[in-house]
Parts: structure tokens; C-alpha cells; sequence
């Protein structure tokens, strides 16, 4: 992760492409996790990070999307 403030996160084009090359040998979905305070951590996928400077999302898409651990996993937290 290069940086975030409270309203987005980025990481710069070397790490996405790393992370891009390891999801197409493994074939499995790659997720950045954002743990956000007061309300858990969220997951988004690389391809719904959009290309700026660097790959970034903003906190209210992430929300959005609203892809949480248990749908990762596939079973309800406890």
C-alpha cells in the first residue's frame, strides 16, 4: 500500500502489476483489504481500483461494493 488518508487509498503501478501477474498465474481474485475505523475492514478487488497517478479507490466506492470477510469466505463471522 503506497498511502491513504481517511477518504481514499493507492498503491503506485509497480505494486498493482505485481499483484495483477500474481492473480492471472494463480488464478485467484486478489483483494485489498482497507480497515476502516469504526467499522471493520472492507475488501475491493484490483479491477475496482481506477488508474490515476497511481491505482486508487475512494471510501465511499469501497463501501459501496461492500465486500466484507465473511463474503470472502463464504460463512457468516462469529
Amino acid at each position: 500500500m503506497q498511502g491513504w488518508d481517511r477518504t481514499t487509498i493507492s498503491i503506485d503501478e509497480e505494486k498493482f502489476n505485481e499483484l495483477k501477474k500474481w492473480e492471472e498465474n494463480t488464478n485467484f481474485q486478489t483483494f485489498i483489504g482497507w480497515r476502516m475505523n469504526g467499522m471493520g475492514w472492507y475488501f475491493v478487488r484490483l479491477d475496482d481500483l481506477e488508474k490515476g497517478k497511481n491505482y486508487n479507490i475512494t471510501k465511499k466506492k469501497a463501501i459501496a461494493i461492500n465486500i466484507r470477510l465473511e463474503n470472502i469466505l463464504g460463512t457468516p463471522m462469529q
